[in-house]
């Protein structure tokens, strides 16, 4: 399974926050040119101010304390993945045929939210193991690993968890996914969301979990169960992120707000390479 086309995304849609992905600068530079925010810039400008963003989001510093560290430790990787996917696809425009230009928000301080999104999803494609799944789930739901779990189709119970009636329960394999979106949460800050999401081939397995308010049906095999919102500010050369939203299922709240995000901080500190090579 690849990526997985769910529509939308999530509670506050994500549709509405960046719109269709526009893959291809070009094409975002000329229609967006006449907007009073957007700056026009060559390859060569953006890399230069890409990694002076980098510098500055990679000194920001994250409490090590409460049940909300490694989602926002999550996020905070995860848009440093961002902008140096956009510095890397920026080396790979030198050798293009054709220069594109590239769309920057000058009233956020960074490149236009399609632009972070086209460039990490476009990379990801290229890449290979879980760092491809991250950068590939800025455009999609991105396929992350599977699990087996035992469930009664009432109550989940995954093997670590059996207490009592092993043999009444069935094994279901769910299929976990990640996604990633970014857009306007006023005119000069960004809202950026991240989610996981279960599939199941079988809908009464998947039914115990649309019960609770803290998840989204995404399509028939498919329910998000894990979301967390962070603002992102850049003022006066200071960068800001603060968690809005981090919850999920109540049946799977320790999964949703802390475990999927101990997983993903691994493999992203195990690819710090990926983003500090673009720090100067």
């Amino acid at each position: 399974m690849g990526a997985v086309d769910g529509g939308g995304l999530l509670s506050v849609p994500l549709g509405e926050l960046s719109g269709d992905f526009v893959f291809g600068q070009q094409e975002q530079a000329s229609s967006i040119q006449k907007e009073p925010w957007a700056n026009i810039l060559t390859p060569e400008e953006s890399l230069a101010r890409i990694q002076e963003r980098l510098d500055t989001v990679s000194k920001f510093e994250i409490k090590k304390s409460g049940p909300d560290f490694y989602a926002m430790a999550v996020l905070h990787k995860m848009f440093l993945l961002a902008l140096a996917a956009h510095a890397e696809v920026l080396e790979h425009q030198k050798d293009a045929p054709q220069i594109c230009s590239v769309v920057w928000n000058e009233k956020t301080g960074f490149p236009s939210e399609g632009t972070l999104l086209a460039d990490a999803a476009w990379l990801g494609g290229t890449k290979q193991g879980k760092i491809s799944a991250l950068l590939q789930s800025f455009g999609n739901w991105s396929f992350w690993r599977e699990e087996k779990v035992r469930c009664d189709c009432r109550r989940i119970r995954k093997f670590r968890r059996d207490d009592a009636g092993e043999k009444e329960l069935k094994e279901d394999t769910n299929s976990i996914l990640v996604r990633h979106n970014l857009g306007l949460a006023s005119d000069q800050t960004l809202l950026f969301r991240g989610a996981a999401a279960v599939y199941c081939d079988r809908l009464g397995h998947l039914a115990h979990y649309e019960g609770s308010g803290k998840t989204e049906k995404i399509n028939k095999n498919m329910v998000a169960v894990s979301f967390t919102d962070v603002v992102l500010t850049l003022n006066g050369g200071i960068f800001n992120l603060t968690l809005v939203r981090n919850e999920g299922a109540d049946e799977e709240e320790e999964f949703a707000r802390t475990l999927f995000h101990k997983e993903l901080l691994v493999v992203l500190e195990e690819n710090q390479c990926e983003v500090k090579k673009w720090i100067r």
